[in-house]
């Protein structure tokens, strides 16, 4: 409706026009040297109005024959990105689907008209990756900088990653270290160190890295605390090993005062006192850490420390029998106890009630040289049958995931110390 009001209304406008110009004659002379035109003016406003529309027509046709080729290149580059985003779509597709070899041909197809090839490249690295070539892995991973040299941490990241799910640990380690001189303080750089130095065994240079994790933001503290709880555990034994207490007390004051009640890590530092022949401070430490909290294998390990006065020890660990009369793993270590101060009367009630409460080989093993000692060498002698009967009970195949024959849970009643899920296995 409204064009149809437009057209009346131009038809109008040109009618009026027509009639006035009509009504009104004039013309319009036009001279060249010698030469001269006149032509009424109306016809002269038409000459001009078509000249006018044709030389517009001829410049458009001139801008288009000049415009075409770059047309045609523009349209045709916007096929080959359409295209190449397709192919990288299909790509990634099938990388989630585990088609590495098509997941890869399609990925190099995308990266020469891609937006961004530096993704197409790191994806390609992956599919190479798990197909195990990891030459053209490394090679993908080059490109990718080439493409974009400012993402050479990302890129490094990943390579990274890749180099430690295939335990390839001396290129991770020489790439991790590169990543760390362009970004010190860079948290996922840090954890993927971590992650490395605990693979390797390198505890100090694990300890050092939580340390500066703890700067960092993003890492849970409860991961960070099981990390260091690892490293420190590892570093007091060895420091005991070396007979170095020193280094046993300088490890211990760096660890968070809640850590200093976890049992492993009481253990860990009462066995590197002992070591370093701090015998009477390593079980002072136990009696107070059990006083404090029960944990079977703190009341196992005061059983194989060797204090200097038996009898004191043991009469602070028989106070606990009054709460823990029917604990097996008790038993035994008063049962060891009383070996060391020589009660052998004692030391018989102790183990052979620890035996009747939960069959275990060391028990078994312990009264039986008790019984050699008394003379009884024939109870000793099945005793020690017991024993060896224990061990290849435990030692026979089983399904997953069920109870070994006798025993509910592990040999000494103590939960399995948590895996480290900040730093993988």
């Amino acid at each position: 409706m409204r064009l149809v009001f437009l057209l009346l209304l131009v038809a109008l406008l040109v009618s009026v026009v027509v009639a006035k110009a009509l009504a009104t004659p004039g013309f319009v002379l036009l001279a060249w040297g010698h030469t001269s035109v006149e032509l009424p003016l109306f016809d002269a406003a038409v000459l001009a109005l078509l000249a006018f529309l044709v030389g517009y027509l001829l410049l458009r046709l001139l801008a288009n024959l000049v415009e075409g080729p770059h047309r045609v290149q523009r349209r045709w580059t916007e096929l080959q990105r359409a295209r190449a985003r397709r192919q990288f779509y299909d790509g990634l597709l099938a990388l989630s689907q585990g088609r590495w070899a098509e997941a890869e041909r399609l990925l190099l197809r995308s990266v020469r008209h891609h937006d961004t090839p530096l993704l197409g490249y790191l994806a390609a690295a992956r599919a190479a990756h798990m197909q195990q070539a990891f030459e053209r892995r490394d090679d993908y991973l080059r490109r990718a900088i080439e493409a974009d040299p400012d993402a050479e941490l990302a890129v490094g990241l990943q390579q990274a990653e890749l180099q430690l799910s295939r335990h390839q640990y001396e290129q991770a380690l020489a790439t991790l270290t590169h990543l760390r001189e362009l970004a010190p303080r860079h948290p996922y750089v840090l954890f993927l160190l971590a992650r490395l130095h605990r693979k390797l065994g390198d505890w100090g240079a694990l300890k050092d890295l939580v340390t500066d994790l703890r700067k960092a933001r993003g890492v849970p503290r409860d991961l960070l605390d099981e990390a260091d709880a690892e490293a420190t555990r590892h570093l007091l034994l060895q420091a005991g090993d070396r007979g170095d207490h020193e280094a046993v007390d300088r490890l211990w004051k760096t660890l968070p005062r809640p850590l200093r009640k976890e049992p492993s890590l009481v253990a860990a530092r009462a066995r590197a006192l002992d070591a370093c022949g701090q015998h009477e401070l390593a079980v002072d430490e136990l009696l107070a850490a059990i006083d404090r909290q029960w944990d079977a294998e703190l009341v196992d390990l005061l059983g194989r420390l060797r204090p200097r006065d038996p009898m004191r020890v043991l009469g602070h660990a028989e106070g606990w029998l009054k709460q823990r009369g029917n604990d097996a793993v008790l038993l035994r270590t008063l049962g060891r106890l009383s070996l060391a101060a020589e009660l052998w009367g004692k030391a018989r009630r102790y183990l052979e009630t620890a035996l009747d409460l939960r069959p275990d080989p060391e028990t078994c093993r312990l009264l039986g040289e008790l019984l050699e000692r008394l003379g009884e060498t024939d109870a000793a002698r099945d005793c020690y049958r017991r024993g060896l009967s224990l061990v290849a009970t435990e030692a026979a195949p089983r399904l997953p995931g069920g109870p070994r024959e006798g025993h509910a849970g592990n040999d000494e009643g103590v939960s399995a110390s948590p895996t480290l899920t900040l730093l993988g296995q």
